[in-house]
């Protein structure tokens, strides 16, 4: 199946085309994003762009109109099916779409049920860490037990080296009577949700498994997060969940700790520690943007085979309270971001891969309104995700 949206430069009567191989073929529009019908349909053989028969849609259109279509294709096997869109408004020679967008089955395939709603909307569902804290700004505040010696210090926590970590000190072991406690300021506040904790790759042993977090902006008053018991760990890491909260410092207090073999002599040991704001939404085609001063840029990276790339500005209307919005290969550009009447300006780094450019996260619960303005160089967007 190939999709996207065609921006229409001057107004008239268009006409639309398919060229194809055997197989069976449609062609599904829209002129709105949303509501699809089915303009042509045939199995076989159409060789060329013509008029006048079963393999043509026309309609009229305005200048600044978008036509969101749906190419599909199933090839039965045939090991030369294939089409090809084309268009025109003055009925001479249509144009075609680039030959990247030809599907035939040599360059693969995806099958799909051949149903309506089977491919009207296209999203993914993914987890996302939007933000985390920055080991170089936190700092200890207390820690009730130093470390076992100079080469397991508390301040391996922070170092940013996995292959350093923090043991607490000789024969002080760990017990609902004598809980490890630790108070950490991260350095600057920010809205958090996760806290991961890394264990030493040497010999993994005595990593915190029943503890209880407290959080927030004033260290003389900080609010219990969550309890934890007997957290599992997948490989060397440890990650549990609480609700979104303004935090800058933290505190630990540890009872319970794994430790080799089942020994009763618990300790502490953690390599390193982070707080981050994490999210799982609906990962979506930078098609559901409205674009002006973008074009589509096909593209067998991107998430959803294309990407829209421009000096203009996107509108997007959705409901959630996180949106992200992930850009792909691109130079350094600024944008001016405008959610809900707040504007902000973002400064997007030049990036070889996909990244997230664009983060508005713990919104307003309800109906959002954003507009993303391109201020200098070239934007090109990937997809976008919403949570």
């Amino acid at each position: 199946m190939n999709e996207g949206k065609i921006y229409i430069t001057s107004g008239g009567e268009y006409a639309f085309c398919l060229r194809a191989g055997r197989g069976k073929h449609a062609l599904f529009v829209s002129t709105d994003g949303k509501k699809y019908n089915k303009v042509i349909s045939f199995e076989g053989d159409r060789g060329g762009f013509e008029f006048g028969n079963d393999h043509d849609y026309k309609v009229i259109l305005k200048k600044g109109d978008y036509l969101w279509y749906k190419q599909v294709t199933i090839s039965n096997n045939h090991p030369d099916a294939f089409t090809e869109l084309g268009w025109t408004n003055t009925e001479s020679k249509p144009v075609s779409v680039p030959s990247s967008n030809i599907y035939n089955v040599s360059s693969g395939f995806r099958e799909y049920d051949f149903e309506y709603k089977s491919f009207l909307n296209k999203s993914y569902t993914k987890s996302e860490t939007l933000s985390e804290s920055d080991s170089t700004k936190a700092s200890i505040v207390s820690i009730n037990m130093p470390g076992w010696d100079e080469t397991t210090k508390p301040e391996n926590i922070f170092d940013n080296n996995p292959d350093t970590f923090y043991h607490s000190n000789q024969n002080n072991f760990v017990s609902q009577d004598n809980p490890w406690e630790i108070v950490v300021d991260f350095g600057q506040e920010k809205v958090y949700n996760n806290l991961t904790i890394l264990n030493r790759n040497i010999r993994p042993a005595h990593m915190p498994t029943t503890f209880a977090l407290y959080g927030g902006t004033n260290i003389k008053n900080l609010t219990l997060l969550g309890q934890y018991t007997d957290v599992s760990y997948s490989g060397l890491t440890m990650e549990v969940g609480f609700e979104s909260t303004q935090i800058r410092y933290l505190k630990m207090v540890v009872t319970n700790t794994s430790a080799i073999g089942g020994a009763a002599n618990k300790y502490v040991s953690i390599a390193e520690m982070k707080l981050n704001y994490k999210i799982t939404g609906s990962e979506r085609s930078c098609d559901e943007m409205q674009y002006y001063g973008f074009e589509i840029k096909s593209g067998s990276i991107a998430t959803f085979g294309h990407l829209i790339s421009g000096k203009g500005y996107l509108e997007y209307e959705f409901e959630g309270t996180d949106f992200a919005l992930y850009t792909r290969k691109m130079e350094k550009c600024q944008l001016t971001v405008e959610i809900d009447g707040k504007v902000e300006t973002v400064t997007i780094d030049k990036n070889e891969g996909k990244s997230l450019g664009v983060i508005l996260q713990k919104l307003k619960a309800g109906k959002h309104k954003l507009k993303i303005t391109v201020v200098f160089g070239t934007l090109n967007v990937d997809s976008i995700l919403v949570a």
